[in-house]
């Protein structure tokens, strides 16, 4: 009979508990946000999201020993790119006898799977903004990223954008889908940064490099447009963002149910064109 006497201590039953529940209310996100993170940080002004920039400037000459009276002025004004809010949001309901059965507080994963989602929404918005890129394209649709597909993309970068990225000095960050992923692998330069792993090449999680003068990530957020997959290459004066309500969520208790509901109101904007580098490729 002593055989059946099974007793457990508060430790042991938490941790059979959330050994039982962790596939129910655990945090399952299949994708982060990668491409928003590398867009500029905007201002709020009355409710919207607005950034301001001068054009080019042209310079005019003036000859030696020659008195003018009649100056040519450039006509640029101030520009004001704006973008109207968009909101997020995601609800969830989890039953009160799903919470009584658990030894600790299921909001905390839920929220955080709540966020993740919620963020993710932000990131594909903002991976979207790559078909709007008219300055600097390369590739194709019916190319693979290679090699000289990316040394023209940094050359477009290096002349476009004097004002954002220096040789040396500064970093762009380079956005790739999963798909393409088998195709930089391929590239030496990248493959060789891969087996130093050393503190200036890192491979941190899922795949982080540092090649070429900037830094590349994976995100399945990229988006294909018709048949062409948008790949960015992307100092951080090319797109921005700014939050008028930055991730919050909401609890309502009624009945036998827990309702979460998390939210986000937030724009998007493109700001320089001519600082990012739009790569083609084949969507599969």
């Amino acid at each position: 009979m002593a055989a059946l006497d099974q007793t457990y201590t508060p430790t042991q039953l938490a941790a059979h508990i959330r050994k039982v529940w962790s596939k129910e209310i655990g945090l399952t996100a299949s994708e982060e946000q990668v491409v928003v993170p590398h867009f500029k940080d905007l201002e709020k002004i009355e409710g919207e999201l607005a950034f301001r920039k001068f054009g080019t400037l042209t310079s005019n000459d003036l000859a030696n020993a020659t008195v003018a009276s009649g100056l040519t002025a450039s006509g640029n004004t101030e520009v004001t790119v704006s973008a109207l809010p968009l909101t997020k949001y995601c609800m969830a309901v989890v039953n009160l006898n799903t919470i009584a059965r658990c030894a600790f507080d299921p909001k905390v994963p839920l929220r955080k799977q709540m966020e993740a989602s919620i963020y993710e929404q932000v990131d594909r918005v903002g991976a979207g903004l790559a078909t709007g890129l008219a300055s600097n394209i390369v590739g194709a649709v019916d190319r693979d990223l290679d090699d000289p597909m990316i040394r023209e993309a940094k050359r477009k970068l290096i002349t476009s954008a004097k004002s954002a990225y220096k040789v040396g000095e500064t970093k762009f960050a380079t956005i790739i889908h999963p798909n393409q992923f088998e195709n930089l692998d391929g590239i030496e330069a990248f493959y060789r940064a891969d087996f130093r792993g050393d503190k200036e090449n890192p491979l941190v999680s899922g795949a982080v490099y540092e090649v070429r003068g900037g830094y590349w990530f994976e995100s399945g957020n990229i988006q294909v447009d018709t048949v062409t997959r948008n790949l960015m290459l992307l100092p951080d004066m090319t797109f921005g963002i700014g939050y008028n309500q930055k991730y919050a969520v909401k609890m309502e208790e009624f009945e036998l149910i827990y309702k979460l509901i998390a939210w986000v109101d937030f724009g998007i904007m493109e700001c320089f064109d001519e600082y990012g580098v739009l790569i083609q490729t084949r969507p599969s």
